[in-house]
């Protein structure tokens, strides 16, 4: 069965996953929905998967979930069935830190203890998002809520992880002559779900994406949550190029749309009060509904395999994809429409403020010393074999 618009063709089943013993992933925002199909698919093909969680409690339910699915004696299914076996054993699941990536501080705190408690890192997505029902602030730095939690908290990650990511891709290079680290971006379909504005990239980059943030202009709802996942394209671009060949520096990086999905982050929305202005309008209700039916959506199993296809199949090794937006299932695309996500001079415009806003933030000038350094520091840690000196 075909889900979603467009006649989307699959070019990935969970059969073409990989043994991933030994491996060690972090999924941010695990407890429900995809991130926690993608961290239950990841753990029963052999990985020690980590919950990064705002809610301990959530977290701690979402784990014993995932247990349960690893403790079946069922046989293990290719569709993603939650009550299935694994197809690997020796997988596990931690929740065991929580960590509220509405606060980049708290990331870096939680990076800090991921480290002393683990010497690998094979797989870092970062799934997290939020779509605020008001205009609602994050707590470092206090910019719009679901910037910070889903693109300046996954920036800082990602800079905190990138060492000890590096240091993986040689360890696996040492044990099986290759290495491949990867990270994954969730964003979303920007080419479509947009407001009109975005078909006018000048306005978009100057005004919408970039200057309504810094001036803390009220935006929330669906705008809120698709200009952060145009940041989350933006951001993968530029990183994939500071990167570059996953075949010197071993970390590979792409984004990724799960697809229409169904779940939590489009089932409820609260409200300030109960005036009627507050309450959604028709439109709104009837894209909600539309979210939420099987008509157009997908449920959170198949929501994960797209994620899944870049942490995990072979195929992204061997065609050696590097800064790629994926497509479902496994369809690489460009933002075709919404120009902006190609736009190189906006994803450095992005880039060079939101390593202002992390060091303001943490009050450190060398919060994100790692993305910066990340040229010199593949030159001098390569995974690749070192030519002998005369």
């Amino acid at each position: 069965m075909v889900y979603g618009y467009g006649g989307w063709k699959s070019n990935f089943t969970l059969a073409q996953m990989t043994d991933l013993r030994s491996k060690v992933a972090i999924v941010t925002g695990s407890n429900s929905g995809v991130g926690k199909e993608t961290a239950r698919q990841l753990a029963l093909h052999g990985a020690n998967v980590h919950l990064a969680c705002r809610n301990p409690k959530k977290a701690e339910d979402a784990a014993k979930d995932i247990q349960s699915s690893l403790d079946s004696k069922e046989p293990h299914s290719e569709e993603g069935d939650p009550k299935s076996g694994p197809k690997y054993p020796g997988g596990s699941v931690h929740a065991d830190q929580a960590v509220d990536l509405s606060d980049v501080r708290a990331v870096q705190n939680y990076a800090e203890n991921f480290k002393k408690g683990n010497d690998r890192l094979d797989i870092l997505i970062c799934n997290a998002a939020i779509v605020p029902p008001e205009f609602t602030k994050g707590k470092a730095p206090e910019l719009e809520v679901a910037f910070v939690t889903s693109h300046l908290s996954h920036m800082l990650m990602i800079d905190q992880f990138l060492p000890l990511l590096q240091s993986t891709a040689r360890k696996q290079q040492e044990e099986t002559g290759k290495s491949d680290v990867r990270v994954v971006i969730v964003a979303a379909d920007v080419t479509g779900y947009v407001d009109n504005r975005l078909l006018n990239p000048m306005k978009v980059s100057e005004e919408w994406l970039l200057n309504d943030i810094a001036e803390k202009k009220e935006t929330y709802g669906a705008g809120a949550y698709l200009r952060t996942k145009i940041c989350n394209v933006l951001f993968t671009r530029k990183l994939a190029q500071k990167l570059g060949d996953p075949k010197d520096n071993g970390v590979r990086v792409n984004v990724i749309h799960p697809g229409v999905i169904s779940t939590e982050i489009f089932h409820s929305r609260s409200h300030a009060d109960n005036s009627e202005d507050s309450k959604p309008g028709l439109g709104e209700r009837l894209v909600r509904k539309a979210f939420n039916s099987n008509l157009v959506s997908m449920p959170p199993p198949k929501g994960a395999w797209n994620s899944l296809y870049a942490a995990c199949a072979a195929e992204v090794q061997e065609k050696n994809y590097q800064g790629e937006y994926f497509f479902p299932w496994g369809n690489r695309r460009t933002p075709d429409i919404c120009k902006i996500g190609k736009d190189d001079s906006v994803a450095q415009k992005l880039w060079e403020f939101s390593t202002r806003q992390l060091r303001e933030a943490t009050g450190n000038e060398d919060a994100v010393k790692n993305l910066d350094n990340v040229g010199a520091y593949t030159a001098q840690h390569s995974t690749q074999p070192q030519a002998a000196t005369q």
